[in-house]
């Protein structure tokens, strides 16, 4: 009936947050007049149970509504409605003022809460750029109760007794909901059109290459994990052993998100990792860059997958320079500097410092 996933998310919203009226205060209120006849209570009597049941609903909520974020939404809509049925239905038994406290908790839980709250998460999960207008239709479902329920409620209480509409309210939501919710959003998998992006901060130094910090340009500092799924072009278990850089994801999500700059305003330090997503063999670059200044030294590092050159060059005698070369085939942990043995690698790797602007140092100290 509905063939576009965002209509159905949006059905879902609206359906849900029809039903959500039941819990509302504007449903509950027309059995107003029916309960308090039935436990002989006053006007009084009957709001202060509807405000402290409506307060304690609200505080399980803060931590129940949250377990949503922990599964996906058709599973989560598998555990609200049987609970609103339970409600509605246990609602039909007041007999005692602590059955009335416990009735309308469970609705205004169930009811106003959790459909309210499942119909948002979901419509909001979905959507992203029009999300307001998404929201907007979703919720005009409670509109439509408030403007049909009355109405109904109202004739239906001159035909059957307020406890016969409440069971029939409970098989209604028990029989329909279940149905609209698998028809509606059992395929949602969000999962399968969401890209995630997991990188860390970089490391710390514990005492190796005589430091203690975490700001330098050796492997322990600039080295951090990223961790990239993208659906329909990334595969499971998948790992990718070449440099990259953290200026690469920007472009990589664009690529992926196919956005398109149409005036580029500026050119991009980073490139796209989507080759490296569809096939791990692929080089996109074969080296990174990065700088971090050390006392009086401005440095400097390119490393490929197999050195680490580091350029000091001293910020006030520009011809004082000097050099460290790692070699992570023969030592991961940076524990010999080879550059004197080595001036060829230090001379190809000099000139690709040279591609790059010259790095500035630090503004420590700012003047209002």
């Amino acid at each position: 009936m509905f063939k576009s996933l965002s209509l159905k998310v949006i059905v879902f919203g609206f359906i849900f947050t029809f039903f959500s009226s039941f819990g509302q205060s504007f449903f509950l209120g027309l059995f107003n007049s029916s309960i308090r006849d039935t436990l002989s209570i006053t006007h009084g009597q009957f709001g202060s149970i509807f405000a402290s049941a409506t307060l304690l609903s609200s505080i399980l909520f803060i931590w129940l509504g949250k377990k949503i974020d922990d599964v996906n939404a058709f599973k989560f809509s598998l555990f609200v409605i049987p609970l609103l049925a339970f409600a509605c239905f246990f609602f039909s038994k007041i007999y005692s003022i602590p059955i009335l406290f416990i009735a309308i908790f469970l609705m205004r839980f169930s009811g106003q809460g959790m459909m309210s709250h499942t119909a948002s998460t979901t419509i909001s999960r979905y959507f992203t750029k029009s999300r307001g207008k998404a929201l907007s239709a979703g919720w005009f479902g409670l509109s439509c109760g408030e403007f049909i329920l009355p109405v109904l409620t109202v004739y239906l209480l001159t035909l059957y007794t307020w406890q016969n509409i409440w069971v029939t309210i409970s098989i209604i939501v028990i029989l329909l909901l279940p149905i609209a919710s698998y028809f509606l959003i059992k395929n949602l998998s969000l999962d399968k059109n969401t890209i995630i992006v997991l990188w860390g901060d970089h490391g710390w130094h514990l005492g190796d290459h005589g430091i203690w910090t975490k700001h330098t340009n050796y492997e322990q500092s600039t080295r951090i994990p990223i961790i990239i799924k993208a659906p329909g072009i990334t595969e499971d278990g998948s790992v990718c052993n070449q440099t990259v850089e953290t200026v690469d994801l920007f472009p990589t999500l664009a690529d992926l998100a196919n956005l398109e700059r149409k005036v580029p305003l500026q050119e991009l330090d980073g490139k796209s990792l989507t080759p490296l997503l569809k096939d791990p063999s692929n080089l996109v670059k074969d080296h990174i860059y990065h700088s971090y200044i050390r006392q009086d030294y401005m440095g400097e590092a390119i490393r490929n997958k197999r050195y680490r050159m580091i350029r000091w060059t001293h910020l006030k005698e520009k011809n004082n320079i000097e050099y460290e070369l790692y070699d992570y085939e023969n030592d991961h942990q940076e524990r010999v500097n080879i550059a004197k043995k080595n001036q060829d690698v230090i001379n190809k790797m000099s000139k690709l410092l040279e591609c790059y602007p010259t790095p500035k140092r630090m503004i420590t100290n700012v003047s209002p």
